[in-house]
Formats: structure tokens, C-alpha cells, sequence
């Protein structure tokens, strides 16, 4: 009667197949101790093999973990639509060409959009102008009206065109490097939304400050001047 298989899972040289008779010191025949190195042989080589492709499969999944982390690309203007009703006065959505800076204050959110400028410049103000609580207030570099064509071609266009997106606002404007710091100072208290296009002439950013759309800039002179009148009725009665 042939006598049962013993499988050690773990041996000195991998996986192992040992016949109990061996372990009972009787001699098996040449062909069959043959046959039995040639099984062995071959399923240590398959296990090998299947070990290496865990090994690698294990590793590649650790490697990919980083990149599980991170959420995926997601929607430009879902990210925008979904963001609006948490900002506010104070917060800031800038539309900026490819060469924008990557900036490292905490509260600054950088977004690449992959698309046209004038299609994000008008999909931003959309969302702005679609909600309750905020209106914009926008500011552009005071370098673009000098950057010629031979220089950048199509900088005259686009002037042209962003002039026509914007031409029921008022745009303020300011040198770049002052609106840089600007920037990076309220990045470090408020929320910044960076939406990065496929802009390359230089100085074409819109950048939009974001102001109460209930509450204006008048209403607002008009309650610090009742505050200060009340403030110097006060200190006039103090000295009396």
C-alpha cells in the first residue's frame, strides 16, 4: 500500500514534498526517489513563482496607496458649485494662466481645470452671480494692457475678448507682484481657490475678491458713520 504524502509548507529550501516512508529510514527505489526529487523540484519552482507574484502584487499596492489617498480629479465646476456656499466675503477665486505659481499658504487651493480661460472666467461668475450670499469684485494685472503680440501672440485678442466678458463690471487694476502678496497674505487666514487653465499669455489672471452680495460697500460707510457719531456723542458728553 502506498504510503501517504507529508506537505511541509516551510522548509529549508522553500516547499518540500517528503515521503513518510523516508522518515521511517526505509529505502525507496531508485526511479521512484527519481520521480519524487522531479515533483518536488517542480512544485518548489511553482510555489517560487507563486510567491514572486505576491510579493509584487503586495508591492505594487503599497506603492499605489499614496495615489489612493489623494481624491481623484474631479470636476472643475463641480468644485467650484460645491465650494460657493462655503465662501464668503474675503475669499477669493482666481482664474490664472499655466505659469501661475503653485503657493504654499495653508489656506490656498490649487485646481488644474485643464481648459480654455474665458470658459472658467465665465463659469466662475456664473456660480457667483447664481448665488444668495456673495458678488465679486475683480481685479486684473495692471501689465496686461503692455504686453504686445511679438511678444506674446494673441495677448491683443485676448484683451479684446476678456474685455467683452467683463464689461458689466467694475475691474480694478494693480501690478502683479502686489496682488501676489495680497494673495498670499489672506491665504494664511481665509480660503483661496486657485482654478489653473491652459492660459499661456502672461498677466492675463482674473483674480475676484469675493464681498457680500446682501450688505454693500455704501451700507457699510453708512453704519460706521452711525457708529462714530454715536462714539463722539459719547465722548462729548464725557467731558461736560
Amino acid at each position: 500500500m502506498a504510503c501517504p504524502l507529508t506537505f511541509i509548507p516551510w522548509g529549508t529550501k522553500e516547499l518540500s514534498l517528503i515521503h513518510t516512508s523516508c522518515l521511517q529510514n526505509q529505502v525507496l527505489p531508485w526511479t521512484d526517489r527519481r520521480k519524487m526529487n522531479r515533483a518536488s523540484s517542480s512544485i518548489n519552482k511553482d510555489y517560487r513563482m507563486r510567491r514572486g507574484l505576491v510579493l509584487v502584487t503586495l508591492l505594487m499596492t503599497c506603492l499605489g496607496l499614496p495615489a489612493l489617498a489623494q481624491s481623484p480629479k474631479s470636476d472643475w465646476r463641480a468644485q467650484v458649485a460645491d465650494s460657493m456656499p462655503l465662501l464668503g466675503h474675503r475669499n477669493w477665486i482666481l482664474i490664472v494662466d499655466s505659469a501661475y505659481p503653485l503657493e504654499t499658504s495653508p489656506g490656498i487651493e490649487t485646481i488644474e481645470t485643464n481648459a480654455d480661460q474665458l470658459t472658467v472666467v465665465r463659469a466662475v461668475l456664473e456660480t457667483i452671480n447664481n448665488s444668495r450670499h456673495v458678488r465679486p469684485l475683480i481685479t486684473m494685472d495692471a501689465e496686461l494692457p503692455f504686453v504686445p503680440d511679438q511678444d506674446a501672440p494673441g495677448a491683443s485678442a485676448y484683451r479684446s475678448q476678456i474685455g467683452t466678458v467683463l464689461q458689466s463690471y467694475h475691474v480694478q487694476s494693480q501690478n502683479h507682484e502686489m496682488i501676489l502678496k495680497n494673495i498670499d497674505e489672506t491665504g494664511k487666514v481665509f480660503h483661496v481657490l486657485v482654478l489653473k487653465t491652459n492660459m499661456t499669455i502672461p498677466y492675463s489672471s482674473v483674480f475676484i475678491r469675493l464681498d457680500c452680495k446682501y450688505w454693500s460697500a455704501e451700507a457699510e460707510k453708512r453704519l460706521r458713520a452711525r457708529m462714530s457719531s454715536v462714539d463722539n456723542g459719547k465722548q462729548r458728553g464725557g467731558t461736560n
